[in-house]
């Protein structure tokens, strides 16, 4: 606990810059918002016995924040409605509009995302579909994904003349891939 801090009258008692420990991802939601929401709802509670999950009655919170190191935690209001897990809401500034339209994220998601390791989902539908393969082990990669990869990568309508993909562990752990156009 933060010595002096006031749990009934400090807005972050004991968080003592709590944004900072998010993430950088989270923390640039504050660079295209005027404020940012964090839903959650408890999913159940384990057991005694730790054989079962009960359904929560707990009320869904909100944690908000305008970025300026300052935060409140409360009930989230009832005309909201957040089923159990965490929604992360973004209050877009006015002149930053154009991220609202889900063509323009999916856009985004897919020139930065594509090689991130778990699947990434806009409405239902998976946007990063191309994966990192020079992560995989060579034996497991097929000609089929290297030319679908290299076509990817290159904005080339051909096949490479030359594919070369190793790994080595010893004594650094390498990973390469090399296309010969």
């Amino acid at each position: 606990k933060a010595q002096g801090a006031d749990p009934t009258t400090d807005v972050d008692p004991f968080g003592e810059g709590i944004i900072g420990r998010f993430g950088v991802g989270f923390y640039s939601g504050f660079m295209v918002s005027d404020k940012v929401d964090v839903r959650s709802k408890s999913a159940g509670k384990v057991s005694n016995n730790e054989t079962e999950i009960t359904e929560s009655n707990d009320e869904p919170i909100v944690w908000e924040s305008t970025g300026t190191g300052k935060y409140s935690i409360s009930a989230l209001s009832e005309d909201i409605r957040q089923d159990r897990g965490t929604s992360v809401v973004l209050h877009l500034k006015p002149e930053l509009s154009q991220y609202s339209n889900e063509s323009t994220i999916e856009t985004i998601l897919k020139k930065y995302s594509n090689f991130v390791g778990f699947p990434i989902f806009l409405n239902g539908n998976r946007v990063n579909t191309i994966d990192a393969i020079w992560l995989q082990e060579p034996k497991t990669v097929d000609e089929e994904k290297h030319s679908a990869f290299y076509k990817y990568v290159s904005h080339m309508h051909d096949e490479p003349l030359s594919t070369i993909h190793f790994r080595m562990d010893a004594p650094l752990d390498i990973k390469a891939l090399f296309y010969i156009p």
